[in-house]
């Protein structure tokens, strides 16, 4: 059972909730234009997990030299030997397996997008070595899940699922810029590349806030109605409090914009874009 705490620290498991109810408000719009079953849910659920615990063990792995150095990521489990690397590659290699599988189980279309994922996932790590825009490569990666899940319900990609996705790389690449916040002087001192060791803190924030705007303009224009609209204001009122708590001279707010708010943003958006399918239709 510690073994089982350890791999889900070492993938990060909780911030599974990011990313998950995005997924869900995908699959009820989906649902919308064809029938969901729950064989697709599942399926889909399984996907994500996979994907995202073969992404967050690759750049453990790949970043393991740069967290021993870094006193915010010492302990983590590749780091203090919890976990070995043989163990870690193992882990990635059957999640990578898993997740092609699923993937191949969807249509053609899945299986052969699910491999150029895959390099994705490889390739994100190596980002803030040579470029600032590893924020926004990650929003790319992650907003990559509400078309994945679209292309795996329907084969094909809609302006809905499009809409979402830019919606979702603008929020994680927002939200990624504030966390990057915590490490703004060793990655100066390791000479890596993030917006807030670059451009400074102001403009960090202020380009967070606005990909937040973002954020709220194609979740608007990806869906509508009554129910969703409130959704819509009550996400905004989350965002706005999540930019007020932070200062340019006090980070000791981050972990909570970054962990407790995000994830109670995602929820409500999930949760009011249900509501709006469950009562009008």
């Amino acid at each position: 059972m510690k073994s089982l705490f350890a791999y889900g620290r070492f993938v990060r498991f909780s911030h599974t909730i990011f990313a998950l109810p995005f997924v869900f408000a995908t699959i009820a719009i989906a649902s919308l234009h064809i029938h969901v079953g729950l064989r697709h849910i599942v399926l889909i659920i399984l996907a994500m997990a996979t994907a995202r615990s073969a992404a967050m063990g690759l750049n453990r792995i790949i970043d393991r030299g740069i967290d021993a150095k870094n006193v915010r990521t010492k302990n983590r489990e590749l780091v203090t030997g919890e976990i070995s690397l043989k163990s870690a590659l193992l882990f990635v290699s059957i999640n990578v397996v898993l997740f092609l599988v699923i993937a191949a189980s969807f249509n053609r279309v899945t299986l052969v997008c699910a491999p150029v994922l895959l390099i994705f996932f490889v390739i994100y790590p190596y980002f803030k070595r040579f470029s600032w825009l590893s924020h926004f490569f990650l929003g790319f990666v992650i907003g990559l899940s509400p078309i994945a899940t679209w292309i795996a319900l329907t084969g094909t990609v809609s302006l809905p699922a499009a809409l979402l996705g830019a919606a979702m790389m603008c929020w994680i690449a927002g939200f990624d810029i504030v966390y990057a916040l915590l490490d703004v002087e060793f990655d100066k001192k390791a000479a890596l590349y993030s917006l807030p060791a670059l451009f400074g803190i102001k403009i960090s924030l202020v380009v967070s806030a606005l990909l937040h705007v973002f954020t709220l303009i194609f979740l608007m224009l990806a869906f509508r109605g009554p129910i969703y609209l409130v959704g819509m204001i009550i996400m905004a009122a989350v965002l706005v409090y999540e930019h007020w708590i932070i200062r340019p001279d006090d980070f000791s707010r981050v972990n909570t914009a970054f962990f407790s708010v995000n994830g109670i943003a995602s929820i409500l958006y999930c949760c009011f874009t249900w509501l709006e399918i469950a009562t009008t239709t």
